[in-house]
């Protein structure tokens, strides 16, 4: 029996090779070129008003530091009068223009800080609505794709989402407000002395260089980081999801020691970025120092040759300093703005990948108001997109007569799951046709097409609601009455159990169904099919997960669910399928033998070896 660390390294090495993430240029989501930040404001455009007075807020703020500059030189030029009253008038002066900072700095931060968190707030709101919307309408085929998993969706559903929020929101504020700071500083400094201007003016474009460069290396690491640790979320989703079979086999130790090995190299690659940023922001506080010295410095020279009064001297290194620290502020920001960027690019990506079974094109088709339950598979040739490769149905033709109910048996992988699929348009064909009705299902609107099929899976997904409510999410164009609901759960041989219940048809299923049994969860799924009156049921493998008492029950709601309509069931067990009007045996992607199941036994084919199998199987049970 393996250790607990030799099964750990076996099941990191089949993960790897599962999850490996392909080049960035190839991940869908992943884009090599950041997106711009105009197309973020595209996104933003109905808070246009909201994003005005939040930039005024930020251009207010972003006055207070050279305004308080000039306050703080006119303070000290203060001390040089003699005359009273002209102390007390400038005095005053100095009062007014410290309560000129103090409103432009209230009334900024008021409209800077809400003005723009609502514009970030609806902006975030919009794109998860248009995110899930997106996610929602993709064919199967994109599900398929390890980068489209439920982990890596969900990540970019919450954290690429929030991450834009900054972009309209604190870090436009901020970067508005440095940008005027800076611009009102050097202005100021140069107009009062443009030679002590020019000269502190010389380190703003160090300290803008490293922030350029500082943004470069995080850019650099944030396609690794993102996928590392979209990895390490899938893993995190499927142990807690599988938590029943984790527990069973004392994987615990396994999926922790995988979990924390994935976070390794991104917590390494952020230990070296914290490294960077604070060497760099360390370098913007000293440029900052550096500058005091030299203003002074060089300020002192000004005022004993050059006869500079020693308050412009005070004005223009308190604004250009100032205005330094307020670049040291928005290097904080600026990492996060390369991130912004790159999550823009994912969720826009996303927002904008068109299903190649467009929905929006099918459902300007007519609506499908009525089937006959005909159903015709014509020379039909499959692979699915993620195994191109590998080709499922070879030719399959068959065709269905409405009202018939029809069996696919065969070998597993020879296809029967396929047609299903196919039958509902979850993928589409590579050539051939399949036609319901006479009429290409290509050219049908898909949602209502798919409204008069109804499936019922070897596993039944039920939702975290009531009974009643699952049965009745069968049909959402209309509200189904509470007498309808019992009818079909009749139908379906749950209505006794329900009734049964202290809260009847209000129980709640729990995750997944976890409150029912597997058989009562079937007839649930059944009633669900049901309350939709479809004229296709599809059942695929319904019965193969329950035991004999259950399957009993299960077969004749199944039987009773059957009647008058066209039924296209998957069996293992072929004593579920004997009285089929016809059995279809697939083989290799083609139908190999039709026909009823005692023509079949007497043909002597693979129907007949799988009849054999089945039967000493079940004797050797005995």
């Amino acid at each position: 029996m393996p250790s607990e660390t030799s099964a750990a390294v076996e099941l990191e090495q089949t993960v790897d090779e599962s999850c490996a993430a392909p080049p960035a240029s190839k991940i869908a989501g992943y884009s090599k070129t950041d997106t711009s930040i105009w197309k973020i404001f595209k996104y933003n455009q109905p808070e246009w008003m909201y994003l005005t007075l939040g930039a005024l807020g930020s251009l207010l703020l972003g006055l207070v530091p050279p305004i308080y500059a000039i306050a703080f030189g006119k303070t000290m030029g203060i001390f040089d009068g003699v005359d009273a009253e002209q102390v007390r008038s400038q005095g005053n002066l100095c009062v007014m223009m410290y309560v000129a900072v103090a409103i432009c700095a209230g009334l900024g931060g008021f409209l800077q800080s809400y003005m723009l968190a609502v514009a970030g707030q609806n902006l975030t709101s919009r794109l998860r609505r248009l995110t899930i919307k997106s996610i929602l309408n993709q064919d199967m085929a994109f599900f398929d794709r390890d980068e489209n998993s439920v982990g890596a969706l969900c990540a970019r559903l919450s954290s690429d989402a929030s991450s834009i929020h900054s972009a309209t929101g604190a870090g436009l504020g901020m970067m508005i407000q440095v940008a005027v700071s800076m611009l009102v500083a050097v202005g100021t400094s140069i107009y009062l002395n443009w030679k002590l201007g020019l000269t502190l003016s010389f380190v703003i474009p160090f300290v803008l260089g490293s922030n350029i460069v500082e943004t470069k290396v995080s850019l650099r690491q944030a396609v690794k980081r993102r996928q590392a640790l979209e990895k390490a979320s899938q893993i995190a989703m499927e142990s807690i999801g599988s938590i029943r079979t984790v527990a069973s086999l004392g994987l615990e130790g396994t999926f922790h020691s995988l979990y924390m090995n994935l976070l390794l190299k991104p917590h390494l690659r952020a230990n070296r970025m914290a490294l960077v940023r604070g060497i760099i922001f360390g370098f913007t506080v000293n440029v900052a120092g550096f500058a005091s010295i030299v203003g002074f410095y060089y300020g002192t020279y000004l005022v004993v040759n050059e006869n500079v009064d020693y308050e412009i001297v005070f004005t223009i290194t308190e604004a250009l300093i100032f205005g330094i620290e307020m670049v040291g502020q928005m290097l904080a920001f600026t990492p996060n703005y390369g991130k912004i960027k790159m999550a823009a690019g994912r969720i826009f990506q996303l927002i904008e990948s068109k299903p190649e079974i467009d929905k929006e094109l099918s459902a300007e088709a007519p609506l499908v108001k009525d089937v006959s339950g005909k159903v015709q598979f014509d020379q039909v040739e499959f692979s699915y997109p993620t195994r191109k490769n590998l080709a499922v149905l070879r030719g399959f033709s068959t065709v269905i007569q409405p009202g018939q109910t029809v069996a696919l048996v065969g070998q597993s992988g020879c296809g029967k799951s396929t047609c299903i699929q196919l039958l509902q348009r979850f993928y589409d064909i590579d050539s051939g046709t399949l036609y319901i009705d006479d009429q290409d299902v290509k050219l049908m609107n898909t949602a209502s097409f798919r409204s008069k099929i109804g499936i019922v899976s070897q596993e039944p997904v039920l939702f975290n609601r009531s009974i009643g409510e699952n049965i009745a999410y069968g049909d959402q164009t209309r509200h189904i009455p509470t007498e309808e609901i019992i009818a079909v759960a009749k139908k379906a041989n749950i209505h006794s159990f329900i009734q049964a219940l202290p809260l009847g048809y209000d129980t709640m299923v729990g995750q997944k169904g976890t409150q029912l049994s597997g058989g009562q969860k079937q007839r649930v799924a059944i009633a669900r099919a049901l309350v939709r009156n479809p004229k296709i049921l599809l059942l695929d493998e319904a019965t193969s997960a329950l035991d004999s008492e259950s399957e009993k029950v299960v077969q004749q709601a199944l039987d009773n669910a059957s009647e008058g309509r066209t039924c296209i069931t998957i069996a293992h067990r072929l004593s579920t399928i004997q009285n089929a009007d016809h059995i279809i045996v697939v083989h290799h992607g083609r139908v190999h033998e039709v026909g009823k199941h005692a023509d079949l036994l007497q043909l002597g084919g693979i129907y007949h070896h799988l009849w054999t199998v089945q039967a000493e199987n079940t004797m050797q049970q005995l």
